[in-house]
């Protein structure tokens, strides 16, 4: 670990920030009780990570458009015994958020985006659907600074403003 590395532990959570981080993603998951998990990602997200999708159960590719439709179109195709992992950005984690929640399953996250997504348990529901147990953070974060970056700069810097708008907005939000 480097000085800028970290894990911090609050409320349920565990969030490790490491660079190469998602080199060893499948050994860390399973570190952390996600030995076996469902993999919610995209193509070019999995191109980055061949390890983590090949530990994976079963893989949904997340497809783009509005998180309640992703999730929808995903909620069937989930087995609903392993947990789930989300690798890419804020669609994808909030989808894999909404589905978790809606079958009762925790979920983990490793970004590919600056989006924020695996810091809160904001996420839009199918129409029609409630959570189980309500709206969810990720129990565990995997956070890697070059995977976070790796998008191209126009999405990039799209990331990035999302991330500040959330920043912003969590000073003003009930729980602020």
């Amino acid at each position: 670990m480097t000085a800028a590395d970290f894990v911090w532990r609050d409320a349920g959570r565990t969030v490790i920030f490491r660079g190469g981080l998602i080199a060893e993603a499948p050994q860390v998951l399973a570190g952390y009780g996600f030995g076996g998990f469902e993999l919610f990602s995209t193509a070019r997200a999995r191109a980055d990570a061949p390890g983590l999708a090949a530990a994976a159960a079963a893989i949904h590719d997340v497809a783009p458009g509005p998180v309640a439709n992703a999730a929808a179109a995903l909620l069937g195709e989930v087995g609903g015994e392993l947990p789930l992992v989300a690798l890419g950005g804020g669609r994808v984690i909030d989808a894999a958020k909404a589905v978790a929640s809606l079958r009762g399953l925790e979920v983990a996250t490793v970004a590919t985006t600056m989006s924020g997504a695996e810091m809160t348990n904001l996420h839009a529901l199918p129409e029609g659907h409630a959570p189980a147990r309500g709206r969810l953070r990720p129990a565990l974060v995997l956070a890697d600074p070059e995977a976070m970056t790796s998008a191209p700069e126009p999405d990039l810097r799209a990331s990035s403003m999302d991330a500040l708008a959330h920043g912003a907005d969590s000073l003003y939000t009930p729980f602020a």
